[in-house]
Formats: C-alpha cells, structure tokens, sequence
C-alpha cells in the first residue's frame, strides 16, 4: 500500500503485490516490464533468468535490493510446505480452546443453560454462514493475505489494511490472554495460586519463551508440533464429554442426574446480580461465546505458507472411499486452483466446532446448576465466586454436599461436585495443554498477519516520515534463514506484558485485560462483516459483469476463468446467496452493537457499567477512527477521492495474478 501526501489523490497501482515474484517487482517499476504473473509460466522463467543476467548493474544499487540483484526475495519470502492436514489441525488448535472449557461457565451463571446453548448453536451457525462466504473467495483466490485483499479489491482499500490491523490485534491480544487464563486455571493447585512467583516464571515467562521458540521453527516441523497439538485436543474433548456423559449417569458421588438441572431450575434463568432480564443476559452471554469462535477462518490465513496448489495424483488419491464422496460434494475439479483438502478445512471446520461446542457445552449445563457457587462471575462484580475459596465450609449440590473449587471452568466443577479421585486435576491438565496449543496457533496467526502487512506497505519515493514509517512497517515483512516472520513473531507478544501486571494485584489490571480481550473479540466479528461485505460486492460483479467478458472455462486465459458459478470449474458454490451473506452481516451488526451495549441495560448492578460499556464498544469506534486516519494518510482533506471508482475487472485481474503467482510457486 503506497502512502502518497495529503492532498495528492488517490494513486492508480501498476502492480499487484506477487507472492514470490516480489523480488522482480521493483524491477518492472524502473524498467517498464511487465509482470511475471501476466505471461505464459515459461515465458516467465525465461523473463525471469533474463532481467537477472542483464538488468543485474541496474538494480544493483537499488535501495532495498542490496548489492545480489534480488536479496528481498529471500529476505521477505516464507516457504510454502503446509500440507493440508496441517491446515486442519492448525485451524482446530485455533479455534477450539479455553472458550469452551471456561467461558461456559461464565455464561452458565449469567443466564443458565439457555445461555449457554443458544450463544453456542447461534455462533455457531454465524461462524458457518461467514466461512460459507470466505471459502467461495477464498477457493477462487487461495492467496496471501487473502482476508486483506478481499475487503482491499471489493470493498475499499483503506477498509481492507483496516481490517488487517484489526485481525492482527485480535490474535496478539489472544495469545495473551490466552497465556493468562493457563496461570488462571493452573491456580485450582495451591502450589500454584498461593506463590504468584511460579504463576510469573512458569506460566507467565517459560510458556510464552517456549511458544516463541515453537514460532520460530522451520514451517514444516511448526506444522508438526499443530499437528500433535490439535490430536490432542481433539482425544481431549472425547475423554471430557465421555466422563461428563458418566457423571451425568451416576459415576463418583452423583446419583443418576438426567435432566434434574432443567427440572429444578429455569432453562432461561438469570442471575439478578449481573442482568436484569434473561435478554439482557443473553446478549451478555453472546459477546462472551464470540471469543470461543475466534479462529474459524484460519484456513484462510495459512495460504500464505499452505502447499495448496492442486495436484492431478492428489485428485486420484481422493478418489475413493469416504473421503472422495466428501471431496465430491466439494465439487473437486481437476483444474481448480486449489486443493480439496484446503477445501475440507474451510467449508467443515465450522461445522465440526459448532457442534462440538453445543454438544458439550449441553453435557455441562447438564451436570451443573446455574446456581452453583463454584460457578465464577464476571470481574466487575464483588468476586469471582459466591462461595469464599478460603473457607472449608460445604455448599449443597445436586451430587451432594463439597467445598468450593477455584477452578473458573464448569468442566471441572462438575467432576469436583462428582468427587472422582484425580478428575478434576485432569481436566485442568487437559485445559492447561489445551490453552497452550490455542496460544501457539494465535501467536502464529498474528504473526503471519502482520508479515503481510509488512509486504503490503510500499514506501513513496518523497523523503519524510512516511517514507520512513513505511520502511518500519517492511521490517514485519522480512524471514529468517529459517524463512521464518521472526521479526513479526516477537512483535505479536507485545501485549505479554499485561498478565505480568495482573501481580501486581491491582484491581484494575484484571479489568485491563477483560477489556482488552472482549475487544479481540468485537475485531474478530468487525473482520466477518466486512468479509460478508466484500462477498455481497463480490456476488453483485459476477452477476452483472460476467455477461459482459468472454468465458473460458478452465483455461488459464481471461480474467473471468473460474468465475462462472453456473459451470462445473467453478471450484465452490456456498449455499442460499447473496441471502446468506446478508443475513450474516446482519447478525455480526447485532452482535457488535446489540451484544456490546447489553450492559448498559440494567441500572442496578453498581461498578460494572463503564467497564462493560468501554468492552462493548471500544473496538468499533477504534476500527473506524482507524479507517478514517488511513483515508486522510491517503487522499488529505480531497474529500471526492476517498471513494474512487472501483473498476472490478481490474480486481478481479489483481487477484488472479496473485494466485498464479502463488500456486506456480514450489
């Protein structure tokens, strides 16, 4: 993205940005050539060895080139060895994590068991509905930076680096709270609550270095630590529902339960210290289950290191059995851009979520009361639990009478009320590695988003402090021997130093850090509206614009191959569109403004409206101020260019040579 001066207006791109012919791309700027992507692959190669050989003295001296000729491609480009089973795992490993195991419980106290299923089963549809319209663009184009580049192309460009930053905030923020609710968790042992010094060099300090040092690992053996890490959530959340399944039928201390909960206390309870109304509760527990969600459109972010070109024999290894009926469905072609399993993770993987948050956020609603005091409440009301965690004094049950647990996740609460030997502390060890691998995968995320933002900023040619801002921001985009981000990774744990301060047992700084992670939250669900946006623009140019253009289905020629959504190459065909995108839209709008100001209705909980309020809606008014401050970096006070023409073919060609770029790349 060029940084012109204020006033200039608004500056036409001669090129995109190519995933690995960026090394060349200052070379078509000073010798007029044009790009790689635009030729036949030979006659790219052919370009390519030529320039090199007789174009070497020229960009010799080139400032950012070096003195190699093209030391920039190895210096901003990652290698590309994700397989697709590594986008599955690493994508489960985002996306299932401490919301389930914790924020259930949260959402159980403020408004019972309706609180928790229908949030869950409504996300849940929600996440499917956006992953609908980010996997029809996304099998079209499976670039880099693809969330970026959707909202930048149609849309608006200044939205789509918004929406970038926005998306990077959310997983660097993530990863630290994520690293905060572990120490958190691990404090059910007393070891470790009553010496904050090893929540501190444990947690807080050995677990970030260790997730750091994993960051910075060859992308091949990363993709194998996700791949173990996501195994193991996955027989983690089979052992959990299986042992609250027998606790519900009688196992420990418990008497078969059933649906005592549902029989003794309302469905749609609430409890009157925290909400005023069910609704109201509601619309709380809806802005709490979105942070379970964040991650959902992982898929999309790792094409900027995922081998997703198509291969003919990976096409013949899926041929039969179970898995070539799923990859039929997914209207597999032989020619489209992208392999079936990136297919697979993008268009099943919110499916598979959703239903493994319902279903076991149902199994917990199942075995603990709403009442419950174990049950943690919010941080702005007088404690974290009814019960007092120092008194050895029992509270009633529905599995009989027990002391209260320090634990904030409803999981172990239930197999503390059970009285299992050994139980609980499994479960937080399951939690424990759970929020770790979530941490992991966010802190590769964020990272991976800021890398390209890095390579999307282009320096002006004019002296001054856009110039040099603009080369601060390529720093993110340079690799390690590794062809690691490394510089990009470090800056992604600069919110790490929030947890550190929560030793300082200031009240404030748990509030900091709630604030902060709801606001994570809230970016997550602005990214999924404007890439509902982006669809609905999307779908209105092929719809009116395809008529106009030649198609050649299949062929490697003409901007509209690949586009036709009535044809058999057309790689993916979400369903009930353009509906389905408005309606997902919609939704998101509901959640950020509906959910966010929930706390503003009720007027008798004393303490809780201003943090409340500042969570709710932070995010939206900073994302738009965002957005206002990079259209003045762009266009100044020339008012009539802050929204010039969109020529949508010209898009459309943009993203195409992105993707031949990228998947001709080995």
């Amino acid at each position: 993205m060029a940084l012109p001066e204020p006033g200039e207006g608004p500056r036409r791109r001669t090129t995109t940005t190519l995933e690995d012919g960026d090394a060349n791309e200052p070379m078509h700027e000073l010798i007029g050539l044009p790009p790689q992507a635009h030729l036949d692959p030979d006659a790219a190669s052919e370009l390519s060895v030529h320039s090199t050989q007789t174009n070497h003295d020229l960009v010799r001296n080139t400032p950012g080139t070096g003195t190699t000729g093209f030391p920039r491609a190895r210096k901003t480009q990652v290698k590309r060895a994700l397989k697709g089973y590594h986008v599955f795992f690493i994508s489960v490993s985002g996306t299932l994590g401490i919301g389930l195991y914790v924020r259930s419980a949260n959402m159980l106290r403020i408004g019972g068991p309706g609180a928790v299923l229908v949030p869950f089963a409504l996300l849940g549809i929600l996440a499917w509905m956006v992953m609908q319209c980010i996997s029809e663009m996304l099998l079209i184009w499976p670039i880099s930076g693809a969330l970026r580049l959707f909202v930048e192309k149609f849309v608006d460009r200044e939205l789509g680096t918004a929406v970038a930053v926005a998306y990077w905030f959310t997983y660097a923020m993530s990863f630290a709270a994520l690293i905060a609710a572990t120490a958190g968790e691990a404090s059910f042992w007393t070891t470790v609550s009553s010496h904050p010094s090893v929540q501190a060099t444990v947690f807080f300090l050995l677990c970030s270095a260790t997730l750091f040092v994993f960051n910075l690992f060859d992308v091949r053996n990363y993709g194998l630590v996700e791949v173990v890490g996501g195994s193991l959530k996955l027989l983690f959340v089979a052992v959990v529902v299986s042992a609250m399944i027998a606790i519900n039928v009688g196992a420990g201390e418990c008497d078969y339960l059933g649906f005592k909960a549902y029989y003794e206390n309302e469905f749609f309870s609430f409890d009157p210290e925290q909400a005023s109304s069910w609704g109201q509760a509601f619309f709380m527990a809806l802005q709490i289950a979105a942070f379970a969600f964040i991650g959902i459109e992982i898929p999309a972010v790792l094409a900027v290191e995922a081998d997703i070109a198509h291969r003919p024999r990976q096409q013949n290894k899926a041929s039969a059995g179970l898995l070539g009926r799923l990859m039929s469905r997914l209207h597999v072609g032989s020619k489209a851009p992208a392999n079936a399993e990136l297919k697979f993770s993008a268009v099943y993987l919110p499916f598979l979520m959703g239903v493994i948050y319902v279903v076991a956020g149902f199994l917990v609603t199942l075995n603990v009361e709403a009442n419950d005091a174990s049950l943690p409440r919010n941080h702005w009301t007088r404690d974290d639990h009814s019960c007092d965690l120092s008194s050895t004094e029992k509270f009633q049950t529905m599995c009989g009478r027990v002391t209260c647990t320090t634990s904030n996740s409803g999981f172990v609460i239930s197999a503390h009320n059970a009285q299992i030997p050994g139980l609980p502390s499994a479960i937080t060890v399951f939690l424990i590695v759970t929020a770790l691998s979530s941490a992991n995968t966010t802190l590769y995320v964020a990272s991976r988003t800021l890398y390209d933002l890095g390579r999307s900023v282009t320096p002006p040619a004019e002296p001054g402090w856009r110039k040099w801002s603009a080369k601060c921001i390529n720093v993110f985009g340079r690799v390690s021997g590794r062809q690691v981000p490394h510089y990009a990774v470090l800056a992604s744990m600069i919110f790490i130093v929030i947890p550190f301060l929560s030793l300082l047992k200031s009240q404030s700084i748990p509030k900091l850090l709630y604030i902060l992670a709801e606001m994570a939250a809230e970016c997550c669900i602005i990214v999924w509206a404007c890439e509902c946006l982006a669809f609905l623009r999307f779908w209105k140019f092929i719809h009116t614009e395809e008529s106009k253009f030649e198609i050649r289905n299949g062929s490697s020629e003409g901007p509209m191959r690949f586009l036709k959504r009535k044809d058999e190459s057309y790689p993916y065909k979400s369903s009930a569109q353009p509906l389905l995108a408005a309606v997902a839209l919609f939704l998101c709008l509901v959640i950020l403004f509906g959910a966010g100001s929930a706390s503003l209705w009720n007027g008798g909980t004393e303490g809780h409206v201003p943090t409340e309020a500042v969570a709710g809606f932070l995010a939206p008014v900073l994302f738009f101020l965002l957005w206002l401050f990079l259209k003045f970096l762009a266009y100044g006070t020339r008012f009539d260019d802050w929204f010039p023409y969109s020529n949508f073919i010209d898009s459309i060609k943009a993203l195409n040579d992105e993707r031949d770029n990228h998947l001709n790349v080995e």
